[in-house]
């Protein structure tokens, strides 16, 4: 295979990628850098925050910050609602790496159009026998702001059909093997 049409194959390949729909950040609050929240187990309930409206975008995940005040003897059984329907999915958590003990936990959920009243978060920590806080935003501590981030699609944000990119492909990959076959 020649150098140009490996070239060729190349670029096919990194524009059907990029024309691949990703995940966007619809609405996020940073974690502080300091360990701080609001407890939100079963012994407090749940602790709710509200953003903005995002009718008609499409939710695919949904990650926070928090840390437990002693360590768990079991593991974390969250429940996730927003707008006051409880969400289910896969849920996923990593040490943050910093002597703090702080964890990000991602909710991977089947997709949810977002409706105008889809504006409250509400989270808690069910597990039995557990300390757990929602961590703090930047700037928040005050506000009684907490971290979190919102991903998906925006209404009205363009996703290419994979046909299309099939079909785009295979009309380079046509005329890579044509201008061979010519010279």
């Amino acid at each position: 295979m020649s150098v140009n049409v490996k070239k060729i194959l190349c670029a096919v390949g990194l524009l059907a990628l990029s024309g691949l729909s990703q995940a966007a950040v619809l609405f996020e609050r940073a974690p502080s850098a300091s360990l701080g929240g609001v407890q939100a187990d079963a012994s407090t309930g749940s602790y709710s925050q509200s953003f903005g409206s995002l009718a008609g975008a499409t939710l695919d995940s949904i990650t926070w910050w928090g840390f437990h005040f002693d360590a768990p003897a079991g593991g974390n059984a969250f429940t996730v609602a927003l707008g006051g329907n409880i969400l289910t999915g896969v849920l996923s958590s990593t040490d943050v790496g910093n002597a703090q003990e702080l964890y990000r936990y991602t909710l991977d959920i089947t997709d949810v159009v977002l409706t105008g009243s889809d504006t409250t978060l509400e989270i808690v920590n069910d597990s039995f026998d557990v300390q757990w806080a929602w961590q703090d935003a930047v700037g928040g501590a005050t506000a009684g702001l907490t971290a979190f981030r919102l991903e998906g699609t925006r209404a009205g944000q363009p996703v290419p059909e994979p046909g299309v990119l099939g079909l785009l492909g295979l009309a380079l990959v046509a005329g890579a093997i044509a201008r061979k076959r010519i010279r």
